[in-house]
């Protein structure tokens, strides 16, 4: 009866080693369109909107609860960021329909 542990099999010969100056992963690219901007713009546009509509919204008061800023600036802060998460997505969308133009 043999108890010594199986040996772990020896890595590929092409295998990159860390450290060993060679690249691993795609080659970096730059992009060819307005997506990033668009996210960035579409996220503070719709986030800053979102703040508003939730702090307004509970400001109106409901079912009795206090409607001072302590109560609503959490439930706007929500808001925000899920009109943010929106909108980076819809800007997203939006900006990878323009190409930029070639470096000169």
């Amino acid at each position: 009866m043999d108890l010594r542990q199986p040996r772990s099999p020896e890595p590929p010969a092409a295998a990159p080693v860390l450290g060993s100056g060679e690249e691993v992963g795609p080659p970096l690219v730059a992009p060819s369109d307005h997506a990033w901007e668009g996210a960035k713009i579409g996220a503070a546009i719709l986030g800053v909107g979102g703040i508003g509509l939730g702090y307004g919204q509970c400001a109106e008061g409901d079912n009795g609860h206090p409607t001072n800023f302590g109560y609503c600036a959490p439930r706007a802060l929500i808001g925000g960021l899920v009109m943010a998460t929106i909108g980076s997505g819809l800007g997203a969308l939006i900006g990878s329909a323009f190409p930029k133009a070639p470096p000169p």
